[in-house]
Order: structure tokens, then C-alpha cells, then sequence
């Protein structure tokens, strides 16, 4: 299994000027002026996607199991993806990323191992991963996420609304396929959970207009790569928040959920049982025709 290791993001695969930018300034203890808002060039012409890529960040904490529930949800559903399959894994004391190797062993070929750094969370391996997938065919796509809840203790997740929030994601965005294709012919990207960051901005040091609340969704490689490698935000949520910074908010189509309301928690296990839940059986039900060839 091939394996990338590393104090610092190998820049063999960096080539934004904004990420040396930023590590310029840390070295001189120099302050970080983000740069300007600059959007991607989203191709108008239709393309079926036909290739689909993963990139996917795990925390394999040695002190609960949850990424262990996250990577069998990847697993149900890794033959979806016939491209390209990135996952990337910190590293650290409280870790063990053999433990995740074994278990995605025959599925994925392409680990990059990173030393755990609790700012940058999954921004430690996603620029990698990002460089490992960048092509410009308008025929392929890439689903990005990364294991959720993993902060959790095992008990919190088992009886929290986390473990919803995330089936729900790996549900809507991969469990119909054929509705992703879809969108995808029209739009630059497509998500669940998609959220307006404004007025109230959700990330700090973000440019982000929009996000999709959860780190899950795909993108369509021609816009995001035809201008060269894209700016991140290097920040906690960065895998979550450059997507809004990439692309306009009406260049990125909903799965399920267009707009959430502010007033919808997450966290809340009456919203959760409330609004979320309902509103999800509802979409599936609207949506059953697009659901993928023998999923249950």
C-alpha cells in the first residue's frame, strides 16, 4: 500500500502559492492577509460523468470506534467509485492508522499518512489528496468527506444526533447516484445540508458565501482544475468551507436540503427527531426512483 509521510503536506503535490504563502508567515511569525475572492471558471457545456473519484480523511482514534462505523459506511458503497480511491490518515500517539489500512485493504490502493494536527484537522491530507485527483476531464467527478463524529466518545455517538447527521450524508450523496449524475450535468458541484454562510459566517478567516454543512459532496473536476490547482482555506473547517469559496452559490446544486434554516440544529435531538428525520424520509420517498441498483 503506498503511503505518503510527512512533518508537512509533501509541496511535491502543492502547488498553491496560498499555502506557501501561509507557512511563509507562520515561519516569520508574520500575520496572514487572506487574499481575494476569486471564484472558479464553471464550464457551460453538459458532460456526462462516467469516472468517479474518492477522497476521504480518517482520524483513527485508538480511543473509540466511531471511525470504524464511518469507514464500513465507505465500504457499503466503495464500488461506486471506479476512479481514482485517496484516503488520507493522521497520525499521532492516540492513532492507528495500520488498524484503517486493514480495513479498506482490496478497495484502496493510494493512503497518504500525516502527522495529526488538531488546527487543521482534515486539512492536513486534503490538499494531497486534492493534487492526487486533479485532472480536467469533463467526464469525472469527485466525492470528498472524511470520518465524522470522531471527537465523540463512543457512548455520545451511539445516542447522539451525529451518528443521523451522518447517515444521512453518506445516504443522500451516495446512495443515488443517478440524481448526482443529474445535477452534475448542469452544476459545478452538489451536496447535502447546503447552507448560506451569510450574515451569518459559520468559519473563521473564510471567505465562504455557502458550504455544505458536513464535509460531504461532489465536484466536478474540469471547474475545479482547469485553472490549476484551487486556493483552500487552512483553516479547521478548510475541507468543509473551500467549496464555497471555489464555486457561487448558484453554481452549486442541493441534494437534499437547499438552504437550511439557521434555526435547524444539528445537535438538537428535537430538531433532529422534529425536522431532520422527517424531512429525510420524505426526500427518499420523492426520490426512490434515483436510488442506486441493489441498495437497501
Amino acid at each position: 500500500m503506498a503511503s505518503l509521510t510527512g512533518e508537512r503536506i509533501n509541496e511535491l503535490y502543492i502547488t498553491d502559492p496560498a499555502y506557501r504563502a501561509l507557512i511563509s508567515c507562520m515561519d516569520k511569525g508574520e500575520t496572514w492577509i487572506e487574499p481575494p475572492q476569486t471564484y472558479r471558471k464553471v464550464f457551460t457545456e453538459p458532460a456526462t460523468i462516467t469516472r468517479r473519484n474518492l477522497i476521504y480523511h480518517i482520524w483513527p482514534r485508538k480511543s473509540n470506534r466511531v471511525w470504524e462505523w464511518n469507514i464500513q459506511q465507505l465500504l457499503r458503497r466503495i464500488d461506486l467509485f471506479n476512479g481514482k480511491r485517496v484516503v488520507g490518515i493522521s497520525t499521532g500517539p492516540d492513532t492507528c492508522p495500520a488498524r484503517a489500512q486493514l480495513m479498506l485493504r482490496d478497495k484502496v490502493k493510494d493512503f497518504i499518512l500525516l502527522p495529526n494536527n488538531a488546527h487543521l484537522r482534515e486539512m492536513v491530507t486534503f490538499p494531497t489528496m486534492l493534487a492526487k485527483v486533479q485532472s480536467a476531464d469533463p467526464c469525472e467527478a469527485t466525492f470528498w468527506g472524511h470520518a465524522k463524529g470522531v471527537c465523540h466518545g463512543d457512548t455520545q455517538w451511539a445516542h447522539g444526533t451525529m451518528r443521523q447527521w451522518a447517515r444521512m450524508l453518506y445516504e443522500s450523496c451516495l446512495d443515488y447516484w443517478p440524481l448526482v449524475q443529474k445535477l452534475l450535468t448542469n452544476y459545478a458541484c452538489a451536496g447535502s445540508f447546503k447552507k448560506l454562510a451569510k450574515p451569518v459566517c459559520h468559519f473563521d478567516d473564510s471567505n465562504a458565501a455557502w458550504f455544505y454543512a458536513g464535509g460531504m459532496g461532489w465536484f466536478r473536476n474540469r471547474d475545479l482544475f482547469s485553472d490549476g490547482f484551487p486556493p483552500l482555506d487552512y483553516t479547521t473547517f478548510g475541507s468543509e468551507s473551500s467549496v464555497g469559496t471555489w464555486f457561487r452559490a448558484e453554481q452549486a446544486a442541493a441534494l437534499f436540503i437547499d438552504d437550511l434554516p439557521h434555526d435547524w440544529i444539528f445537535h438538537s435531538e428535537a430538531d433532529m427527531q422534529a425536522k431532520f428525520l422527517p424531512a429525510f424520509e420524505e426526500w427518499k420517498k420523492a426520490n426512490e426512483g434515483f436510488r442506486n441498483p441493489g441498495v437497501t
